[in-house]
Order: C-alpha cells, then sequence, then structure tokens
C-alpha cells in the first residue's frame, strides 16, 4: 500500500515546472494546481489509485497553447515501496492552432517577423500527446 502522495513536486512537460498535490484519504480532499510560475492551472479529476500508484488529473490548458489536457501515470516509489517520491506517464490533449494573420501583419509592418497571428476556431486544433515526471520538492516527513 503506497502512503498519501500529497507534496510538492518539481515537473517536467508540457511548460509546466511544478506539481502541488493534495490527495487525502478517507476524506476524499482532491486538489492541486500545475505551474510554470507565471500560468497556473488548477488540476480537476484527480484519481489516485495508492493499491497499484496509477494517477489521474487533467487541465484546462499549458502555456504550450494545448487544451483539455488529461494526464495519466504512475508513482515510483522510495526503497520501502510505500512513499511517492515522483510519477512518470503520458498526456494528451488539443494543440491550439495559430496561423498568421496576412492582413495584421502588413497593418502592423510586421510580415517578415511573423508577429500577428489569429487563433483559429475551436474545431481547428490538433490532437497531441506527450510525457510527464514529477519529482519530490521535498523531504518526506
Amino acid at each position: 500500500m503506497i502512503n498519501n502522495p500529497t507534496a510538492d513536486y518539481n515537473f517536467a512537460g508540457l511548460g509546466f515546472t511544478a506539481l502541488s498535490l493534495d490527495v487525502r484519504d478517507p476524506s476524499n480532499i482532491n486538489q492541486g494546481a500545475i505551474t510554470n510560475q507565471s500560468f497556473t492551472q488548477q488540476l480537476s479529476n484527480i484519481s489516485f489509485n495508492n493499491s497499484t500508484g496509477a494517477i489521474s488529473f487533467a487541465v484546462a490548458q499549458s502555456p504550450e497553447l494545448v487544451r483539455n489536457i488529461q494526464f495519466t501515470g504512475t508513482a515510483f516509489t522510495d526503497s520501502s515501496g510505500q512513499y511517492v517520491v515522483g510519477f512518470t506517464g503520458t498526456w494528451t490533449g488539443q494543440r491550439i492552432l495559430l496561423n498568421r494573420s496576412a492582413h495584421a501583419a502588413r497593418r502592423e509592418g510586421t510580415a517578415h517577423k511573423g508577429a500577428a497571428f489569429q487563433i483559429q476556431p475551436p474545431n481547428n486544433s490538433l490532437n497531441v500527446e506527450g510525457y510527464w515526471s514529477a519529482t519530490l520538492g521535498t523531504e518526506i516527513q
């Protein structure tokens, strides 16, 4: 049985750098946030199985222009097998497509710099996926 993984973690994936996780059992308080120090998203749909170490959570968007992100993964533990020291897994989401507006670029005199962009309608996105990992950011207490 894996103990409660509530802690702050260093995070790598989708431009995020820190994960704060609060998974209390049996009170079932599941909350947390993921950040890159200037862009923070609250976690939703948090699930952790203390028998298998499986974890999942979702966020609305990332600083890397990905939205509707679902993270799934597995905990890895210390040598006792009881305390979580990190997670590793995959994420899936939808990349928001940006197209440069030629009219806006000409208007702003930035046609050669690529500085004027338009976000495409919601149906104009790509399904994307990748890897993520998190390691314990503080000592186990």
